[in-house]
């Protein structure tokens, strides 16, 4: 109720219209100030929840040697999702790697990424 009278005195003083909208600019700043005024020990507003996610989704790729009789073995390759798009960021995962016995090496990249535009994949 304080603001809405704040506003309309506002309002009447300079005898302009107040914009009650944001741009995405304004709404991300404001946001950031909201965000530390609810951390910070000085100020009581209201309760907010934020969620941070993941975009992107996240795979691990890596070799594994898969034994076909005692004396062949051939090399397979892994592509594992760690963390599907829209994932709660942070969040952990373990992954282990038992089969294993000497050196081996593994790479993280982007998983499939089609569901984006040519314009958003720059």
């Amino acid at each position: 109720m304080l603001l809405v009278c704040f506003l309309l005195f506002i309002s009447f003083l300079f005898r302009v219209e107040l914009g009650k909208s944001l741009n995405t600019d304004e709404a991300a700043a404001m946001g950031a100030v909201y965000q530390a005024a609810s951390l910070s020990k000085g100020y009581r507003v209201k309760k907010f929840l934020v969620k941070d996610a993941n975009q992107y989704p996240i795979n691990v790729q890596f070799q594994r040697q898969t034994e076909i009789t005692n004396e062949t073995s051939e090399q397979q390759l892994i592509d594992r999702t760690l963390f599907n798009r829209n994932n709660l960021y942070p969040s952990r995962k373990v992954m282990t790697f038992n089969r294993h016995t000497e050196d081996f090496s593994f790479d993280v990249h982007y998983g499939d990424l089609t569901y984006l535009s040519n314009t958003d994949k720059r």
